[in-house]
């Protein structure tokens, strides 16, 4: 079938082919997103039998919603041109990297326990909704290359309450891992998953699967009448405890067994913890003998030989003592019990991959982001810092240690309809311990309230004993309205804003208006407004009268609207800035601060407002805390750069450039400011590199301006005046008079850059830009000239 295409998926290769299916890479050309197509084998596509179980199990694990389930989009039916047959098929998740079969030679015994946690959390959740995989085995286990495994293949569930599709006494699942009530064709229940576990975990841990023969007759006899060798006697440096959660899984009778996945998953995390800490320390086993764990950090679960067990009392005495050890380690270490004071709420998964659907998954990331922010005494990553990850194969606990946080949220966003799936996890990073995971199942109307169900839960997880919810009025000031389709267009709005593009302010205010619309009385989508108002002025070459008046208006009805949103005042501290209403501008500013201090822009756009009045050493140290609060927002680093460079601290400025340029190599005025560095230090080869190196399409004329000042200061004279050329171009459209002042600047020639200086004072609009040029080095060639001083002291800046 590879390059036909069936309904709207274009087969790409073939992935696999089992006894229940034949499972293709397809394009989703609908949603422009890669998937999983599993079809019914054309053998059994005449059986009206096999394709009820096809259904069935396309219905069971549809209704799954786990980080540890492979997710099903869609069940669908194919009939070929002119055919008179149809087949089923059903879309799904499309996983990035190998089977368990293809790591199960090389895999550690830590990874083994982290993969049976992760296995027997999956399991949990399917027997919550009443279904039986029957097919647990290292095929149907996905390994992703971030670390995370998931189940796949749920051709042979069985869901509780279903029709029974298997004649009484015959088999179903695959020799080797079947329980031994399935291989007596005996009606299974959950408990013939966990024997399944058992096996792949044992399998694991020792190279060996506990039943073997010559022939499946044989493998199944040994599985309901023989009692398999401990896996650590395969394997000696297997511990006790593992070998008590294998044999408990094994047992013949399953009454005997573990009666839940859960518990499963709870002893294996409470193992998967003494690895963490580097000590195992085993529990008595059931009948089993106890082992002592190395002492040794780098020996994870590796335990004594058995020839070397000392008598009982002895062994009790060093168990005691490793406990005791554990227990210290625990409490007053980083256990997983300790506070949590600082966290990063990763951008959540859309697991559809559905481009239309991106706002949802990120606009849920960033109200949890708004809330958690809010919860007294926790540093909570802002979102320009978390957002960094988006798409990242990166495991929570790299990306934690790399943010210095003790927490990492995560979590997966699926919308089928009007139904919203999330599943959420949160990890300990010092630990790298689960401390928290739930799964939601709500309609789109419900997309507020269970952000705040969420926030609610995580507090509590973080401060036990603390109020389960934030305060009340914070958790609404983050989203201002109760109205679920106002809430989403919102959402829709700030994720075009978001991309700082002419295109995406239009989309951004469309539906920001829409919002307001459906209610007038939403703050934040008011501030919306005002917000994308200034930032058109900034990135789209609007006029600021054209827009700041818009801005004004909405920035002070959402003030009126919500006293607490501090964001507001920083809006309205931009407006009047751009009005030369600097004791208003400054004051609109210290109040954004004071209503919102963890709001990192309030300083960024405040140490701007601050080197407009000469106050440098005052606005270093403000653009010092906005970059303590985000400390990868290119924007707010490339003014700390700024800041330093307006001392001549060149050294201290190409450090942050270093930063900027790591965290996205494009972002402009790291490059602007990177041949600044090179000019104060006498490296015009370099700086011209950095030049040429930049992408140009697209720059607002005042960003022009700036290339074309360095072009002319390295000596670049024709690259300067084609970009006078651009700039001057347009007959139609007023030129940025900074931006041409500012070329001529770097030419040299102080008559026509105070010329151009002198137009941007005399047009009818007062220039957002002309201010700057009292602060900005690029304009040092006139800053001592008469007129020069005279202009800026109309201006209200000298």
């Amino acid at each position: 079938m590879t390059g036909t295409t069936v309904s709207h998926y274009k087969i790409l290769e073939k992935l696999g082919e089992g006894g229940m299916g034949v499972v293709y890479k397809a394009h989703d050309t609908k949603l422009d997103r890669v998937v999983a197509l599993k079809f019914l084998p054309a053998h059994l596509s005449s059986s009206e039998v096999e394709k009820i179980r096809f259904l069935q199990e396309a219905k069971a694990a549809a209704s799954l919603s786990h980080p540890n389930i492979c997710t099903i989009f869609a069940i669908e039916e194919y009939t070929e041109a002119g055919g008179t047959g149809s087949q089923f098929f059903f879309a799904m998740e499309y996983l990035e990297g190998k089977t368990l079969r293809h790591e199960m030679k090389e895999i550690s015994l830590q990874r083994a326990v982290d993969t049976g946690f992760q296995v027997a959390e999956g399991l949990a959740a399917a027997h919550q909704k009443g279904i039986v995989h029957r097919d647990v085995k290292a095929e149907n286990i996905m390994a992703r290359p971030d670390g995370r495994v998931q189940i796949m293949d749920f051709g042979l569930a069985k869901v509780r309450g279903g029709s029974q599709l298997t004649k009484a006494g015959s088999t179903v699942g695959t020799i080797g891992y079947m329980a031994p009530e399935q291989i007596q064709g005996m009606d299974v229940d959950h408990r013939a998953d966990l024997f399944s576990l058992g096996v792949l975990m044992y399998e694991m841990a020792s190279g060996h699967l506990p039943f073997r023969g010559v022939h499946d007759a044989a493998v199944m006899y040994e599985i309901v009448n023989v009692q398999p060798p401990l896996p650590s006697e395969v394997n000696p440096e297997i511990p006790d405890e593992l070998d008590r959660i294998i044999i408990k899984c094994l047992a013949k009778d399953r009454d005997e067994r573990y009666q839940s996945a859960r518990d499963v998953a709870v002893d294996l995390k409470i193992l998967k913890k003494r690895s963490g800490s580097g000590v195992i320390t085993t529990m008595p086993g059931e009948g089993l003998p106890s082992k002592r764990a190395s002492g040794s950090r780098a020996a994870i679960l590796r335990p004594t030989p058995v020839s070397n067990r000392k008598p009982l009392v002895y062994g009790l005495a060093a168990l005691l003592v490793l406990l005791g050890a554990a227990s210290a380690w625990y409490f007053l270490g980083r256990g997983p019990s300790a506070a949590i004071t600082s966290m990063v709420v990763l951008p959540f998964e859309n697991v559809g991959k559905d481009p239309d659907l991106e706002y949802l998954s990120d606009g849920v990331t960033e109200g949890i982001i708004n809330k958690m922010s809010r919860m007294p005494g926790l540093r909570v990553i802002p979102r320009s810092a978390a957002f960094r990850f988006k798409g990242s194969s990166k495991d929570p606990k790299s990306i934690g240690e790399e943010l210095g946080v003790d927490a990492v949220l995560s979590g997966r966003v699926v919308q089928r309809a009007d139904k919203l799936d999330l599943t959420l996890e949160l990890i300990d990073v010092h630990a790298y311990a689960q401390l928290w995971g739930e799964s939601y199942k709500r309609t789109m109307n419900d997309l507020i309230t269970v952000q705040e169900e969420i926030v609610a839960e995580v507090s509590a997880v973080i401060t036990p004993g603390a109020a389960a919810k934030p305060d009340g009025a914070a958790i609404a000031g983050t989203t201002g309205t109760k109205d679920p389709a106002a809430y989403r267009l919102y959402l829709q709005g700030k994720f075009h804003w978001n991309k700082r593009t002419a295109a995406d302010f239009e989309r951004a205010l469309n539906y920001y208006n829409q919002a307001i619309a459906i209610d007038p009385g939403y703050a934040r989508a008011r501030l919306g407004l005002a917000e994308t108002y200034i930032l058109q002025a900034q990135y789209a070459d609007i006029r600021s009268t054209d827009v700041m008046a818009l801005a004004e208006t909405e920035a002070v009805r959402s003030t009126e609207l919500d006293p607490s949103l501090g964001e507001a005042h920083a809006a309205l501290g931009m407006v009047r800035e751009s009005h030369w209403d600097w004791a208003g501008a400054e004051r609109e500013f210290k109040l954004a601060i004071q209503k919102a201090p963890g709001y990192a822009t309030s300083y960024h756009w405040y140490f701007i407002f601050l080197q407009l009045m000469g106050r440098d050493d005052e606005a270093l140290g403000v653009i010092k805390k906005g970059a303590e609060l985000d400390p990868y927002s290119p924007i707010i680093l490339s003014n700390l750069a700024n800041g330093y460079l307006t001392n001549d601290n060149y050294e201290a400025a190409d450090e942050v450039i270093r930063k900027i340029r790591e965290i996205d190599p494009q972002f402009f005025f790291a490059n602007v400011w990177k041949a600044a560095v090179c000019l104060g230090t006498g490296k015009p080869k370099e700086g011209l590199e950095v030049l040429n190196e930049m992408k140009l399409a697209g720059l607002s004329s005042n960003n022009l301006g700036f290339v074309g000042h360095y072009y002319a200061a390295f000596g670049a004279v024709s690259k300067a005046d084609s970009i006078l050329s651009v700039l001057l171009a347009d007959p139609k459209k007023t030129p940025d008079p900074v931006a041409v002042a500012m070329v001529y600047a770097g030419l040299g020639k102080s008559d026509s850059t105070l010329a151009w200086l002198q137009k941007a004072y005399d047009q009818e609009d007062k220039s957002r830009t002309l201010p700057m040029a009292g602060v900005w080095r690029e304009f040092r060639l006139v800053r001592k000239d008469p007129q020069f001083i005279t202009l800026m002291k109309k201006v209200g800046v000298q």
